[in-house]
């Protein structure tokens, strides 16, 4: 139930930024979400580093400050960890000054509880689209604050920078969603 209203929040805050877009079919978008349950196997308190073991999969993970109770983890505890991203692009309105909005957004575990957290994160802004090349995939960017980019353009958005020209100005919508819940061994 959690996991599906911050998925639909990230979904919402996408169409929000996708309803800025003009002109019909001149825009791109690109959504991945990942899971992973696991076990944690070992815990590094002092470089806050713990290691997550699931089926064919082993991870290590540092836990950031927003990590409320790391203190509280043992090994043996089960560690469910999501995250969610979605970028979409489009034509940005002539009347755009290219201001780039962010937020973001950092629910975590109560005092008392075992480990956990909750976040969001969602950009929008305004860049000059300079150049795009269909061999490397590469598309070159000028942020708003003059900023030279180099961008790995994904698979689902090639059509859309192979048509852009020089000096075409760009909305970018940027959600990522991230939630860790860590549980007691049974």
């Amino acid at each position: 139930m959690k996991r599906r209203f911050g998925l639909t929040l990230c979904g919402l805050f996408l169409a929000a930024g996708c309803a800025t877009f003009t002109g019909g079919g001149s825009h791109a978008q690109r959504s991945e979400a990942v899971t992973l349950v696991g076990t944690i196997e070992a815990i590094d308190p002092e470089q806050r580093l713990f290691k997550v073991s699931g089926d064919d999969l082993s991870v290590v993970l540092r836990a950031g400050p927003d990590l409320r109770n790391f203190n509280r983890m043992e090994v043996g505890d089960r560690v469910t960890l999501e995250y969610y991203e979605a970028m979409a692009v489009g034509i940005a309105d002539p009347e755009d000054p290219g201001t780039g909005i962010g937020e973001v957004m950092i629910e975590r575990a109560p005092e008392e509880a075992k480990p956990g957290m909750k976040a969001f994160e969602s950009l929008a802004t305004v860049v000059e689209f300079l150049s795009y090349s269909d061999e490397t995939h590469i598309a070159v960017v000028r942020t708003e604050s003059g900023e030279t980019q180099r961008v790995l353009v994904p698979q689902e958005m090639r059509a859309f920078a192979a048509e852009r020209r020089p000096g075409s100005r760009i909305v970018l919508v940027v959600d990522r969603a991230l939630a860790i819940a860590v549980t007691p061994a049974e």
